[in-house]
């Protein structure tokens, strides 16, 4: 824009009396085990989340454990004999404790994502910056009928992983109330904390410590961590758990997020917990022990792979989200008034005394009225002559 001057002014940005927001980056859609690989992101954050996450889980499930079976011989829930021959018998306490450190642990993988991370809530369960509430639904839909299919085979053909022992019947007291109780109240949280931390967290900490196969790697070890956390000594139960694992992550990939292995490891988890008190062998639920599996454990580990299976199909034929751009949070700066003598933008050179409002140093000033622009010679002002030669009123 040219003045009536016929001189250019120079571009000066407007001045700002604080913080502005740079534009962020070009958007780019990642995978869900990606979304962690962000310009905020250092390497010891995931290292400070993983370290806390387990140190909480594993002491609580220890301290606490220690309690529950104190007091459990106390009450005489469990005879101080077997708690020294390290017969440990499944009560409501102990269950509740399991329960609890788990839920825990998730809850610390969780504020790890939103405070050390800097992520939204919502993008510890998904790619979307939001709750998918209705794939939540749709996925919930779509495996109560699964499970119940599953668990009618199971029946009809004595599969030992969904009948057990039954070597007790099933007495309706105070103590099966209170198995209840904790199993509808704290088993779907304890589900969710899992897949939190070994599903969401973990996985995506190594996405963001290794460039392309860091999602793999950090899948892996999650599974390991998986197994390792469920104390099992059976090697078919090792096998049950890292399937369980690695078919959970796989769905996790496929659906963008955890949504629906949470409700497929909630459901598993409740029916089992309510199948083994229905047929009095809820006292043997935490048997691990070696001997305790078989080839039986064949038979769940082929209906999770099918049920993750027609989930991921779902969630193809629902154009579910699985990649998404990253999070990534806008950068603040501060802004020093323009005209501050000594101070100016960051990155702008400062302006000096006596320089005008609004001029930087270095700057060439503006031409005022009947002034030559700074660097021009300033010229005599002559009007043309009359050609008339009329004498001036």
């Amino acid at each position: 824009m040219t003045t009536s001057h016929g001189v250019t002014p120079p571009n000066v940005p407007h001045s700002h009396n604080g913080p502005f927001e740079t534009p962020a980056q070009e958007p780019r859609s990642e995978p869900f085990e990606n979304h962690y690989r962000t310009a905020h992101n250092r390497w010891w954050m995931g290292l400070v989340g993983i370290v806390a996450t387990l140190i909480v889980f594993f002491f609580v499930s220890i301290v606490g454990g220690i309690v529950a079976v104190a007091i459990d011989i106390a009450t005489g829930a469990t005879s101080q004999e077997d708690a020294m021959a390290g017969k440990i018998t499944n009560t409501p306490l102990l269950l509740f404790t399991v329960n609890l450190s788990l839920i825990l642990g998730g809850l610390v993988a969780l504020l790890a994502h939103r405070i050390l991370h800097k992520q939204p809530w919502s993008r510890m369960f998904s790619v979307l910056p939001r709750m998918r509430w209705k794939w939540w639904g749709l996925s919930l839909a779509c495996t109560v009928p699964l499970f119940a299919l599953y668990m009618g085979v199971g029946f009809l053909f004595d599969n030992g992983a969904i009948q057990g022992s039954g070597d007790s019947s099933f007495t309706f007291d105070g103590t099966a109330l209170a198995y209840l109780l904790i199993i509808v109240l704290t088993t779907p949280f304890q589900a969710a904390a899992e897949e939190v931390m070994f599903r969401s967290y973990v996985p995506r900490v190594f996405g963001s410590w290794i460039p392309r196969v860091g999602g793999i790697v950090g899948v892996i070890v999650a599974t390991i961590l998986f197994t390792l956390a469920h104390g099992a000594s059976d090697p078919w139960l090792w096998a049950y758990y890292a399937v369980f694992g690695l078919v959970m992550a796989a769905l996790t990939h496929f659906s963008g997020g955890i949504e629906a292995p949470v409700v497929v490891h909630a459901v598993n988890n409740v029916t089992m917990f309510i199948i083994a008190l229905l047929s009095g062998d809820i006292s043997n639920a935490f048997d691990r022990g070696e001997g305790s599996g078989g080839a039986f454990m064949l038979f769940p580990m082929v209906a999770l792979i099918v049920i993750a299976g027609v989930l991921t199909l779902v969630a193809r034929w629902r154009k579910v989200a699985t990649a998404a751009p990253v999070h990534v949070r806008p950068v603040k700066q501060a802004q020093v008034p323009y005209g501050v003598p000594g101070q100016g933008a960051p990155g702008q050179p400062g302006v000096q005394a006596g320089q005008p409002q609004g001029q930087l140093q270095g700057q060439v000033s503006p031409a005022q009225p009947g002034q030559a622009p700074q660097g021009h010679l300033q010229q005599s002002f002559e009007p043309p002559a009359d050609p008339t030669n009329r004498p001036h009123a």
